[in-house]
């Protein structure tokens, strides 16, 4: 059962030109997948000193880093995360297909 298939969701026709507008493949759907990546990416997690400060309170490492638990660990954090959302991004742009079903 989807959205569509309600019966006041097919009475709306804005609802259900705005849910039509968001299927997958369509270019809002694939606009808003990007921007929900940015988000999550960059603005929803903590910030990467206070992922720090976390482990060293655990006395953990983050494997590859070969730096205690301080400003170069989250400097290394936050350019793996900064990889992963070009990554996406570069997805969006030149393998659109991909978001496809």
């Amino acid at each position: 059962m989807t959205a569509l298939s309600i019966p006041a969701v097919q009475n709306s026709k804005w609802i259900s030109g705005m849910l039509r507008s968001m299927g997958m493949g369509e270019p809002m759907y694939v606009i808003l997948f990007v921007a929900l990546i940015v988000f999550f990416s960059f603005f929803y997690v903590p910030s990467s000193l206070i992922r720090t400060k976390r482990l060293t309170i655990c006395a953990a490492t983050v494997a590859l880093s070969r730096h205690p638990a301080g400003k170069n660990t989250a400097d290394y954090m936050n350019g793996i995360l900064s990889r992963i959302t070009v990554v996406a991004v570069y997805t969006w742009l030149f393998c659109p297909s991909s978001l496809r079903s």
